[in-house]
């Protein structure tokens, strides 16, 4: 599952850098899946980034995650909820 946010991270970060983009990258995936996507950014930012880096920015946040997980050092590692969980394998 940890493979699956840093996919995420990289295809927001590099994948949609311009509203075109974005336009194109959601009508490709489907209304369904990018509402699962976004559900899962969603709850990753808000949830996991916040309570983990708790005085940093986003953008701080997510430098700060990237390195953690490249040096493996990353605590309190939750799995996703329950509802979550269910509608990505749904999707």
């Amino acid at each position: 599952m940890r493979i699956i946010y840093i996919i995420l991270l990289l295809i927001l970060t590099f994948g949609c850098s311009s509203n075109n983009n974005i336009s194109e990258f959601e009508k490709v995936l489907g209304k369904k899946n990018n509402e699962t996507l976004t559900l899962l950014v969603n709850d990753f930012e808000n949830d996991f980034l916040r309570k983990q880096y708790p005085n940093s920015k986003l953008n701080e946040s997510y430098k700060k995650f990237l390195i953690d997980y490249k040096n493996d050092s990353l605590e309190n590692w939750v799995p996703l909820p329950k509802k979550i969980t269910e509608k990505f394998n749904s999707s």
